[in-house]
């Protein structure tokens, strides 16, 4: 048990000694860089994490999310009372208080500035996770086609090309892209706050390698000595193949005239009628300028990292900066079967009717849009009113 300090009570006057975490852990992401098995393993190996003396602050993830979104928006709109609850209950216990939410990467200084003062007199300790690139930037498209994208695979590589020279762009895909992998300036504005006691970057392993090594790599970065809880092992993000996120793209162009939960509705049933079909798709491939654009982002990373109070609890080795040679010139759209394929099944989901998709792909998607636009503005949707960020 860790005491450090003392308090007056306002109801008796008397002095009371006051159990504080002896220290807190803020994993701040990046987007796309294994934060969910990380959370997992976190959630559901409480039991281990508390042998080690620590715990997942709130307890579960939707706490954090909760908490974490009030504390990310533009200054005027704050809501610091999940939060601040959050904090209350890591200042009535002893131990290792651990954050692990992706959003906190998204905080711009007068953000961190406000999450720091509520930690004011702890120590803080920041682990940020990365993931090479050339990894990142096709599952970001996939985010994005999630979240209101419309560019197609070869459009959003296009105009993710200002991040190379610091450009301004007004795409959404870039403002995006930015704000989720833009891995200096996320580094800098934690580094750059004096209470933050330390700052480690953790790169995602490549490839094929073990998976419970990055749970390794995290808990190194975070000083905690924690085994692999069993259940975080294998815990990923359901993803779509290649050509079911090019046709939510297609379908995006019509739905996202709804309003943001509503359009979240209808994106979810078609979500939900690809997903099955990952395993027979395709998944996008950089094409050589889209190569460039990751090794050049992979650079950034490692030049911050060289930037004194960056600590990197690995040799960052996964960051190449030098692409394969048989990368295609040109960007390989998917398979017209597969996208067909794809068309059929969101029309079998979202049109019941027992009819049958037209021949024509780009009127079928039409179709499908215009019937999600219908629906959802006739469903009745949870907390329509109140739409969120």
């Amino acid at each position: 048990m860790t005491w450090v300090g003392v308090a007056q009570c306002s109801h008796t006057g008397r002095v009371e000694e006051v159990r504080v975490a002896q220290r807190v852990v803020l994993h701040v992401g990046t987007m796309k860089s294994g934060t969910t098995y990380i959370q997992n393993g976190l959630i559901r190996g409480a039991p281990q994490l508390d042998e080690a003396g620590a715990f997942y602050v709130g307890g579960c993830f939707r706490a954090q999310t909760v908490a974490v979104g009030g504390m990310v928006r533009s200054p005027d709109r704050l809501d610091p009372k999940p939060w601040q609850r959050l904090v209350g209950e890591l200042r009535g216990r002893d131990g290792v208080a651990v954050f692990s939410q992706e959003f906190l990467s998204f905080a711009r200084p007068a953000n961190v500035a406000a999450v720091m003062r509520t930690l004011e007199g702890l120590e803080v300790d920041v682990v940020v996770t990365v993931r090479d690139q050339r990894r990142a930037i096709p599952a970001q498209w996939q985010t994005y086609a999630r979240n209101l994208g419309t560019s197609s695979w070869p459009q959003f590589l296009r105009e993710l090309e200002p991040m190379v020279g610091g450009e301004s762009g007004s795409s959404l895909a870039l403002w995006k892209f930015r704000r989720a992998q833009d891995v200096p300036v996320i580094v800098r504005r934690w580094a750059g706050h004096p209470g933050v006691s330390s700052v480690a970057l953790v790169s995602v392993p490549g490839g094929g390698a073990d998976p419970t090594e990055l749970w390794r790599r995290f808990c190194s970065a975070a000083r905690l000595e924690v085994a692999v809880p069993p259940a975080a092992r294998g815990a990923v993000n359901e993803s779509l193949g290649y050509a079911s996120c090019h046709v939510l793209t297609r379908v995006n162009r019509i739905t996202t005239a709804l309003p943001k939960r509503r359009y979240r509705h209808s994106r979810t049933r078609v979500v939900q009628a690809l997903l099955p079909l990952r395993e027979r798709e395709g998944r996008p491939e950089l094409d050589r300028a889209g190569v460039r654009l990751a090794d050049a982002l992979n650079q950034r990373i490692l030049d911050v990292a060289a930037e004194p109070g960056v600590i990197t609890a690995d040799s960052l080795a996964e960051l190449a900066v030098e692409g394969p040679a048989d990368v295609p010139a040109e960007v390989v759209p998917p398979h017209p079967d597969e996208v067909r394929r794809a068309v059929e099944r969101v029309w079998e989901a979202c049109l019941p009717d027992g009819s049958r998709a037209p021949p024509d792909v780009e009127r079928a998607v039409a179709e499908i849009g215009d019937h999600l636009v219908a629906w959802a503005r006739a469903e009745p949707v949870e907390g329509d009113v109140a739409d969120a960020d």
